[in-house]
């Protein structure tokens, strides 16, 4: 079963480090997810706005290596690529879930149209 992403205000004390924070296009609000609710769309607690939930974004002063010397952005972005990529590869097995479950789903269909077809042939001697 699918792990329901909880959207909070990012004034919540459960907010964590590593949520995505990002503000309602609407109203203004700012919002926080688990990194895990990237692309998923959401609704505002406050106007009840759909919003689709923003990849985060380096700002300059994660690009700048000024004060890091180049390492610590280097091992930063490498963490990213390595989160992205489990991101990545749980969502390739969700989608193989659920082509599965389309695939049992389009049987079933095509049972209940052999089913009807069935049903609106008269029998033999009619």
């Amino acid at each position: 079963m699918q792990e329901q992403q909880q959207v909070k205000s990012a004034g919540a004390t459960d907010v964590q480090p590593t949520d995505i924070v990002f503000e309602c296009p609407q109203c203004g609000k700012s919002l926080a997810i688990d990194p895990r609710g990237i692309g998923l769309v959401v609704v505002c607690p406050d106007c009840q706005t759909q919003v689709q939930v923003p990849a985060p974004r380096l700002d300059e002063a994660e690009l700048s290596d000024e004060d890091t010397g180049g390492e610590e952005l280097g091992v930063d972005l490498a963490e990213r690529v390595r989160l992205l990529e489990r991101f990545h590869a749980l969502d390739q097995e969700r989608l193989q879930q659920i082509s599965a479950e389309m695939g049992l789903i389009q049987a079933a269909l095509d049972r209940v149209v052999t089913l009807l077809n069935d049903a609106q042939t008269p029998p033999p001697g009619e």
